[in-house]
């Protein structure tokens, strides 16, 4: 059986252009408005949504091929 992994591992190395992109989305949609707390709030529950996608598509990559 295959110890468990720390979840760094299952991030994917393009992550940093993924990152690039996001924030690219983020400032466009967000950085037009008045920064308050509401778009701040979203902009944390999008941060957070879009790890738990990246993590969750990498570890059934990782199932689909044996790893």
């Amino acid at each position: 059986m295959v110890e468990p992994k720390t979840s760094c591992e299952f991030i994917p190395r393009k992550t940093k252009q993924y990152w690039k992109d996001f924030w690219k989305d983020v400032m466009k949609d967000h950085l037009l408005q008045e920064i308050n707390g509401h778009s701040l709030k979203k902009i944390m529950e999008m941060i957070v949504n879009y790890n738990k996608n990246n993590l969750s598509e990498s570890l059934n990559s990782n199932n689909h091929h044996g790893v």
